[in-house]
């Protein structure tokens, strides 16, 4: 434990260097020798980089801006893993070294992850930036060390927004839910749905579409972006402006495969990340504007919901975060500290969108 709190020291040593605005120091404690440091001989680094998607464009220019940073010294080839295996499959294998990277959404993985699931408790966080604020916080404070499992964590990114959408009617009350039947992934979503009245149904993206158009289910909790991409459009007609849960998208590398590189190419691939979160989150806003305007061109409609109703949702809900901060109790954490965090990062936030 103590090499690997070395490690995390020596890479914020090295972030502070840049003065980037997130920190890989984790772990806390223990000196300033010790971990691990290549020499550098000036080899050239030849490693692959798991995506889980080739329909979410988001790492997509990170191999060129890599090779560009380090002087071709870092060469990344990126590898979609969707066909060989599940999201579980492909973080294993960036801990075994089997693959050296690993660029992902946090909930991809259930369970390995709970503390980074706040992001996903219903209608707390409404926005990326706000989730990206809550994530940075948690791991400012030390709270997400869940993601130092033989893995050294080199962004972190939000995701788009989950908004429901449904046929037919307007969710505009809390009596709307009942009866309904609706897609959702997360666990908390479906605990969430099920509270309401409504029957959470838990299906692949790829199946919705259908599932939609015969009635199997009446709407989705899904992405804009997810909307547009499998043509949801034509099956559903109505969008509540009024985000569920956010999410968390990150990159990770095996830690043998890092501490492998000299301190200057550290150096140089953590410049390289900083820049490229940058890029996503644009990326992630953009697709979100683009998911609503083919929605809306398609025949959706965006409708808003009233103050009253947005409070008897935030109402409905507490039960569920009590129960989040109880299940992070029980596992070891100081879940109270970290919804206690994560409330006053949401209030300074709301603050200043003001």
């Amino acid at each position: 434990m103590i090499g690997k709190e070395n490690n995390m020291k020596k890479i914020l040593s090295l972030v502070l260097a840049l003065g980037m605005i997130f920190s890989l120091a984790a772990c806390s404690g223990g000196s300033e020798s010790g971990g691990s440091t290549a020499a550098d001989d000036g080899q050239i680094y030849e490693f692959k980089l798991s995506i889980m998607n080739a329909d979410q464009p988001f790492m997509e220019d990170f191999p060129a801006l890599v090779e560009e940073k380090t002087g071709g010294r870092i060469q990344i080839t990126l590898y979609d893993m969707s066909s060989l295996g599940t999201a579980a499959d492909a973080l294993a294998m960036t801990r075994n070294g089997t693959v050296e990277m690993y660029f992902n959404a946090a909930a991809q993985t259930a369970g390995e992850f709970p503390v980074a699931d706040i992001v996903q408790v219903p209608f707390l966080a409404s926005n990326p930036s706000t989730v990206s604020e809550i994530i940075y916080s948690l791991y400012y404070e030390g709270y997400l060390d869940e993601f130092n499992n033989e893995t050294v964590p080199l962004m972190f990114a939000p995701t788009d927004m989950q908004m429901l959408a449904v046929k037919n009617s307007k969710i505009e009350s809390m009596g709307s839910f009942n009866g309904l039947k609706l897609r959702a992934v997360s666990g908390i979503a479906v605990d969430m749905l099920e509270s309401f009245g409504s029957s959470a149904v838990a299906m692949p993206m790829s199946d919705v579409y259908l599932s939609l158009d015969r009635g199997i289910v009446d709407g989705a909790m899904t992405s804009p972006h997810l909307m547009q991409v499998n043509a949801l459009y034509d099956v559903l007609d109505y969008i509540m402006e009024y985000p569920v849960h956010g999410g968390l998208l990150f990159l990770a590398m095996n830690e043998d495969a890092y501490n492998s590189l000299p301190d200057s190419l550290k150096l140089s691939l953590m410049e390289a990340c900083e820049e490229q979160r940058y890029r996503v989150i644009n990326k992630v806003q953009q697709t979100y504007s683009d998911g609503i305007e083919a929605c809306v061109a398609g025949g959706m409609e965006l409708y808003s919901i009233t103050p009253e109703f947005q409070q008897e949702l935030q109402d409905a809900v507490a039960p569920l975060r009590e129960q989040f901060v109880t299940g992070l109790n029980s596992a070891g954490h100081d879940g109270t500290a970290i919804m206690d965090l994560t409330e006053r990062v949401i209030e300074r936030c709301e603050y200043n969108l003001k």
